[in-house]
């Protein structure tokens, strides 16, 4: 399973929002030329995390982006789904597939999916950065 940069870029930002330090609201355009990504692209990316409400934005000539829960409060799972929808290694584990009945590999898709979404869910923001401040505290 390969995680797209929509998922990547988003986890990317979310990690850079928690490390604001003042708490203050961080421009797409900082995030963006942090990340070496387009604003726009990264935009979409925010506002599909808003619209989830994992972060709000604040306008005004110091807005931005901050987020609305604490890290520990916002699994990976959460960011996957919020960004790229529901997780399907393949049609097969979601029921979605016209010979689901017929596939002799259907129970093993699903339950290798089943697997993914727990670990994803055991992971949180909060574990991201700690990993992150661990890296640059050598």
């Amino acid at each position: 399973m390969k995680f797209s940069t929509k998922v990547r870029y988003g986890l990317k930002a979310l990690v850079d929002l928690s490390m604001n330090e003042s708490e203050t609201p961080v421009m797409a355009s900082h995030l963006a030329e942090k990340q070496a990504v387009s604003v726009k692209y990264l935009e979409r990316i925010l506002n599909s995390l808003k619209k989830a409400e994992i972060i709000k934005s604040v306008r005004g000539c110091h807005g931005g982006y901050v987020l609305n829960k604490k890290p520990e409060d916002i699994s990976i799972y959460e960011i996957y789904v919020a960004v790229e929808g529901d997780i399907s290694v393949s049609p097969c584990s979601m029921g979605d597939c016209p010979r689901h009945i017929a596939c002799y590999a259907s129970n093993v898709w699903g339950e290798i999916n089943s697997k993914i979404v727990d670990i994803l869910k055991d992971y949180d923001l909060a574990t991201v950065i700690e990993r992150v401040d661990d890296e640059l505290s050598f």
